[in-house]
């Protein structure tokens, strides 16, 4: 467990600035703030990948950036993570990568992730291209209960821009 944590700050010269998880690993996080990071390429404040399952509850996700994908959060490679009671906001995906995409300000899950969000709020986070609150692709299938995703700004999808996967949602506001 890790608990009563602050990661503010951080730059990765490629992916997860703030928290990177890999290989299978499955962390609990309780009450922490993950602000000011930033992920060169993606990922700014939390990058999870590789089967990882890690649970984020009571956290918060504020002012973090990441290049080209994931502001705040990046899942991918059937990793499943877990948030509950989590804020994400204002956080950004401010370029293009050389695909010609900038997505997920606030969160990027993809390549067959599905995470589960409870009682989030994505507010006020921004990508150039698509998906401000959240961009779900590539076989991604996110579940999210009493999640709120307002005043978010992207090219397509300010709020929820999904490619392929499907998405459980239910009890929420877009």
């Amino acid at each position: 467990k890790i608990n009563n944590v602050k990661i503010i700050g951080n730059t990765a010269v490629l992916t997860g600035g703030g928290i990177y998880i890999d290989d299978a690993s499955h962390p609990m996080f309780n009450n922490i703030e993950v602000r000011n990071n930033l992920g060169e390429w993606s990922g700014g404040g939390l990058f999870c990948d590789s089967q990882s399952n890690p649970k984020f509850i009571d956290a918060v996700f504020v002012s973090n950036s990441a290049l080209y994908g994931g502001g705040a959060i990046q899942s991918l490679n059937n990793s499943n993570p877990l948030f509950k009671n989590v804020i994400i906001k204002n956080n950004s995906v401010t370029n293009y990568n050389s695909e010609g995409n900038s997505e997920g300000g606030g969160c990027l899950f993809e390549s067959g992730s599905d995470p589960y969000l409870y009682n989030v709020s994505i507010t006020g986070n921004n990508a150039v291209d698509e998906g401000g609150g959240i961009n779900s692709n590539n076989g991604a299938s996110p579940t999210l209960v009493n999640v709120t995703i307002t005043n978010n700004t992207a090219g397509s999808g300010s709020g929820y821009y999904k490619g392929q996967g499907s998405p459980y949602i239910i009890n929420s506001i877009i």
